[in-house]
């Protein structure tokens, strides 16, 4: 989204451009970039996922599925022309029109041109040698470019960072600071200090006074993940997080001194009782929502809420249950156990954000995988037992295998299952995406990531089966009754048969972002599929005889304030 002249013009996930009036937010035209022509013409634009928006004089530059970048008057709302993708055969993503002359474009490949778009030509073309360029922003200080960059795997420990690039191309150096990879870079009034950060909610405070800048502070403490910043003439920060609060921050960075917390709820995992077979714990904004799973003769499971947990730990991002409760993390960086009531039996602080976590089959130990290596705990009392890594590689996926072997997944692809007593490796695969969650089912593991679902034969180091990956990234997964179903981030649910690998089901219907999934046997083992996700909705589906999804209710959890907190130094 970005506002220009009198007009603010957004671009959703499927393409579609919106024009509001920027007095009064009104809407004003939507372009539906699919269908507006024939589709027999080769210019025709299309759908095209993350791709920015830009304005400059008088025009939006996006981009359609094939690259090629759409031009659209800003007053008429109409599309002017297509041009072939300036960076040859690549997409274009990210142009910067800052500089009063050179713009800078990013394609697909995370590679750097530099022309301008008045020509249209991009004849300079910038080499970043440690990583992909995501996005670019102009320095008026010291009259260069500052790149985002995703390090790759060649720094160890370290995905996100800065790249530097002078007007004529050269790189000036490359500066790595961030564990994750990062969403946004935006400049202080004075171009003296640059603030970036991402999904793991710090902000990165870099120091651009002198030609080689450096990092000087880190800032946490956010009850969710940061989206986006916006820096005001006087030097404060506005921040906008993935639950929608908006913070303004001074600009010494000290203290909150503005806050809309908005009234808001999402589904952020979902857990079955291990004591009670109807009964589903559900991660919250703030806290556990406790679901009643109640069978009727007609219309499938109806999800009844019975209590609902507050928890001082933020988000509940992840859940698995126990057998007098459940575990969970935190978004301030806490694991912890509580009973089936809500009361707190034991926390533990991460030394860095907690991603995923399982329960050993004796329900004795606690595996969580977090940014700096994975732990494990004493189920009982919270102690440390273990400590595990990756390369030292983020690790984004955490579980206890058939044998007990205890399997981590990590941000560059890599799964690696070692010992169940021991730190020795007894096999590894790369799966070329962050698994997203690993499991264990009838002695296999399954590891799904943005690629699909992946089955994995425990000591054979292949993958024997795979399911599912385009045309959308998986999010959640599910296999049962010799069928597999997978969430994407489009919204869309897709069913797979188990042996064949053929597609049998599809539904394109969840109301928002998906986020997590489980499996509901009905008394007469009627197959039915719970799936929680952005928005606070819990959907419903019937599984047909032919493995077609039916969509059969939703649920909403009430919606609640923001929740309070604190800056913290990183």
């Amino acid at each position: 989204m970005l506002a220009t002249g009198r007009w603010v013009v957004g671009k959703d996930r499927r393409g579609n451009l919106t024009k509001w009036s920027l007095d009064t937010l009104h809407p004003v035209g939507r372009l539906n970039l699919r269908t507006m022509c024939d589709g027999t013409s080769e210019t025709v634009p299309d759908t095209v996922g993350g791709a920015d928006l830009t304005a400059w004089n008088g025009r939006i530059y996006t981009t359609d599925h094939r690259g090629h970048l759409v031009v659209v008057d800003i007053e008429t709302f109409s599309i002017e022309t297509v041009i072939p993708s300036l960076a040859g055969d690549s997409a274009s993503l990210h142009c910067c029109t800052e500089h009063p002359s050179v713009h800078t474009m990013v394609d697909r490949l995370g590679r750097i041109f530099l022309g301008s778009l008045a020509t249209p030509a991009f004849p300079v073309a910038a080499t970043v040698e440690c990583g992909r360029v995501q996005q670019i922003r102009y320095d008026a200080h010291h009259d260069r470019f500052w790149a985002v960059e995703r390090v790759g795997e060649e720094r160890s420990g370290l995905r996100g960072g800065v790249v530097i690039v002078t007007l004529d191309g050269a790189v000036e150096c490359e500066i790595p600071f961030s564990r994750y990879e990062l969403s946004f870079l935006k400049f202080s009034p004075d171009y003296a200090t640059a603030y970036a950060g991402g999904p793991e909610g710090v902000i990165h405070v870099v120091d651009n006074t002198d030609p080689t800048p450096r990092l000087v502070r880190n800032i946490g403490g956010f009850p969710n993940q940061l989206t986006d910043l916006a820096v005001g003439r006087d030097g404060s920060l506005f921040l906008l997080t993935l639950s929608n609060e908006l913070v303004k921050i001074d600009s010494a960075l000290d203290c909150v001194q503005a806050r809309a917390p908005m009234s808001r709820q999402s589904a952020w995992a979902l857990a079955p009782a291990v004591d009670e077979p109807r009964r589903l714990y559900c991660g919250t904004d703030d806290g556990v929502a406790v679901l009643d799973v109640r069978h009727a003769l007609v219309g499938g499971p109806t999800l009844l809420p019975s209590a609902h947990h507050a928890s001082r730990f933020g988000v509940i991002r992840q859940l698995a249950g126990t057998p007098d409760g459940y575990l969970g993390i935190g978004q301030k960086n806490v694991v912890f156990c509580a009973d089936a009531g809500g009361k707190l039996i034991w926390h533990a602080p991460l030394d860095d954000t907690g991603f995923e976590l399982a329960v050993s089959a004796d329900h004795e130990r606690v595996l969580v995988a977090t940014g700096v290596g994975a732990v494990e705990l004493d189920a009982a009392t919270g102690e440390p037992l273990a400590c595990l890594s990756l390369d030292g590689v983020p690790l984004s996926a955490a579980a206890y295998g058939p044998a007990g072997e205890r399997i981590l997944g990590n941000r560059d692809g890599v799964v690696c299952a070692f010992a169940a007593n021991a730190a020795d490796e007894l096999w590894w695969i790369d799966t070329k995406a962050p698994p997203e969650r690993i499991w264990s089912q009838d002695g296999a593991v399954y590891v799904s990531c943005a690629a699909g679902l992946l089955e994995v034969a425990p000591g054979q180091d292949t993958v024997s089966r795979r399911w599912g990956g385009q045309p959308c990234a998986t999010i959640a997964a599910a296999c049962a009754n010799g069928l597999v179903h997978l969430a994407c981030d489009e919204g869309e649910l897709h069913t797979y048969d188990y042996a064949t690998g053929d597609q049998v089901g599809a539904a394109v219907d969840l109301p928002d972002v998906p986020r997590a999934m489980t499996v509901e046997r009905s008394p007469a083992n009627m197959v039915c599929l719970i799936i929680g996700g952005r928005g606070g909705y819990l959907s419903t589906y019937r599984v047909s005889s032919t493995g077609v999804p039916i969509r059969l209710r939703e649920t909403y959890l009430p919606r609640r304030g923001g929740s309070c907190f604190r800056l913290q130094p990183h």
